[in-house]
Formats: C-alpha cells, sequence, structure tokens
C-alpha cells in the first residue's frame, strides 16, 4: 500500500499530462495549418486591383475593396508568404491599411495621407489614371479625333473659361487681345461709330479673314459693313464677337495659321473656334463695377449661366450677360470766340 502523498503526486501528473496533451496538439495543427496556409506568390507590380484578385484566388481569402484601388500601383509579392503577409506586400508604399472583419475577411481602406516621397507618387500615379489625357482635344486645323494642343501640327492656343474671366474684360473682344499675342482688337475712334461690330482679327489682316466657329459650326457675319473711313479694315464684314457672353464659353480655340486649304478663302488669318458650356447643373454669377479715375464713365456689368438637366440624357445651358456704360471724354473744352 502507497502512502497518501505518493498517490496524490501520481494522480496530479495524469491529470497534467491529460490537460498538456490536447493543447500540444492543438498547438501542432495550428501550426501546421499556419503553414500550410502560407503560399508561394509570384507577382509583378501592376493595378492595385489586379493583384489584389490574384492573391483572393491562390489563397482562397475574401478580400473587399472599391474600384477606386485601380488607380493605385501595387508593389511586388513575391515569397512564401500567407494571405495577410501577400496583401501587406501589395499595398507598401500605397497609405492603404488592411482591416480584418470578425468574420475573417480582408478590407481594404485608404489610411492617412502619407507625406513621404513614396505617397506622393503614389497620389501622382492616381491622378495620371484618373486623367490620361495631358491637354485638351482640339477640333481645329486637324481631321483626328485625338488631337490636342502638343500634339497638332498647327499652332493652336487653348484658353479655358477661367483665364477668359481673370483677364477681368467685359467682352469676348477684349479678353483674346489680352491673352492672344497675334489678336488684334482696334477700338473705335468715336462714339458715333459705336454701332459697328467688333470682330476678331489674326496677324494683322481683315477681321472677315478670320474664321469664327460655334461648337465647330460657322457663325454667320454681321448684317453691318463697315464703310467709315475713321474705322480699320474698311469693306469688312466681320462676325461680332461681342454678342457671345463670356459666361457661355467653355473654351476658345486659336488656329493662328492660315487654314484656306481646310476652310476656305475666309479662313486666311486664322480660325477661332468658341466651345460652349455643357452643363446639366451648377451654375455661376459674376458682377463688375468700375469707372475711371477723373470721375466719368461708370460701368456695370453681369454675367451669368446656369444648367439644367432635361428628361433621358438631355441638359439645357442657360447664359446671359449685361453691359452698361456711361460716356467719357478725355478731350478738352473748346470754346469758340466771337
Amino acid at each position: 500500500m502507497l502512502p497518501i502523498s505518493t498517490t496524490v503526486q501520481r494522480r496530479s501528473r495524469l491529470a497534467l499530462a491529460l490537460a498538456i496533451g490536447p493543447l500540444a496538439a492543438l498547438f501542432l495543427a495550428g501550426a501546421q495549418g499556419a503553414e500550410a496556409a502560407r503560399q508561394q506568390y509570384h507577382l509583378a507590380p501592376g493595378p492595385l486591383d489586379e493583384v489584389l484578385l490574384s492573391i483572393s484566388r491562390q489563397s482562397g481569402q475574401v478580400i473587399s475593396f472599391t474600384p477606386q484601388l485601380g488607380n493605385y500601383s501595387s508593389a511586388r509579392v513575391d515569397g512564401s508568404l500567407s494571405a495577410e503577409q501577400a496583401v501587406a506586400a501589395a499595398l507598401r508604399g500605397t497609405g492603404l491599411q488592411l482591416q480584418v472583419s470578425p468574420d475573417g475577411a480582408f478590407i481594404i481602406k485608404e489610411g492617412p495621407q502619407p507625406s513621404s516621397a513614396t505617397g506622393s507618387k503614389a497620389k501622382a500615379q492616381a491622378s495620371e489614371a484618373a486623367a490620361p489625357t495631358l491637354d485638351r482635344v482640339v477640333a481645329i486645323g486637324t481631321r483626328r479625333s485625338d488631337a490636342t494642343a502638343l500634339t497638332s501640327a498647327a499652332p493652336v492656343d487653348v484658353i479655358n473659361s477661367e483665364e477668359l474671366v481673370q483677364t477681368g474684360a467685359t467682352s469676348l473682344n477684349q479678353a483674346l487681345f489680352q491673352l492672344l499675342p497675334s489678336f488684334n482688337f482696334p477700338q473705335n475712334q468715336s462714339a458715333t461709330r459705336g454701332q459697328n461690330p467688333k470682330g476678331a482679327s489674326l496677324r494683322g489682316l481683315s477681321p472677315d479673314q478670320t474664321l469664327v466657329l460655334i461648337n465647330g459650326k460657322r457663325r454667320h457675319a454681321s448684317a453691318v459693313v463697315n464703310i467709315s473711313g475713321g474705322v480699320p479694315f474698311i469693306g469688312a464684314q466681320p462676325v461680332d464677337l461681342d454678342m457671345i457672353p463670356i459666361s457661355a464659353i467653355d473654351h476658345v480655340e486659336v488656329l493662328r495659321d492660315g487654314a484656306s486649304a481646310q476652310y476656305g478663302s475666309d479662313a486666311v488669318a486664322g480660325v477661332v473656334n468658341i466651345v460652349l458650356k455643357e452643363r446639366d447643373s451648377g451654375g455661376q454669377l459674376n458682377t463688375q463695377l468700375g469707372q475711371y479715375a477723373q470721375g466719368d464713365g461708370f460701368s456695370k456689368s453681369a454675367d451669368g449661366w446656369y444648367g439644367l438637366g432635361l428628361p433621358g440624357d438631355g441638359f439645357l445651358t442657360l447664359s446671359f450677360n449685361g453691359l452698361n456704360n456711361k460716356p467719357t471724354d478725355i478731350g478738352d473744352k473748346y470754346e469758340a470766340g466771337g
């Protein structure tokens, strides 16, 4: 008969062995499972969404992300990695974060904005993917549908609506005169000739030798012919650009070269293509006030636009322009004696 203390020690050892045995088996099984979860990945850098889909198909792991991840570029994923390590390797340098949901799914979310050069590179790649065109496509001087101001064989200036507004001009003629080096805008010499239309003059040639297009279609010329000797370009019948509000313009394309072979004899001096806004929402209102230092010539103007959506795929963009100028006189008073 064994002493009581020896019996208790044997029972304690037996209970400890029974407790450690299942835990050790569970640990070994978990280690084998983790080792089995590791796979060989050989994924080259590319669009992040495609790389994540490859990791998901290879590992069987559910990965949730938004379509905007296609704007990011993945890092190389290479080596024996678990699914979590592979995703972390793909997200390296993108500023994105990996979160694991309670049910075990991987969720890719945007993290804080990185301040390093790597974050700037990822941001530049995202913006480049969002806007692959470096310059606005032009429609004049070429028959190609993908030509830009940089790739066009003819010299084309593209002026957007923001640049027109920043000039502070109240008319399209005045704005183009400040922005285009080859554009001439002769002012009328007298108020009695204010009814004469103000046309576009390129390279010092007559205004009726500059072709004016609206959305690629010819704009009709004015009914008034310049016959006064005090007005430049006698006999010209130009297009009145003051009838087109700046608020209605999306951008202006100016071909600063003769294009008579493509458009006809009225394009000897060049072509001005005015592209109007096509908006189905939003709007803008601009007002200006001005006066000369001597107290006369008070002027006020207002212009704006408003976009409306129509049923289906239609739109209606309304634009207006109002201008009122008080008279001014910079001459000396002359009184005849006797």
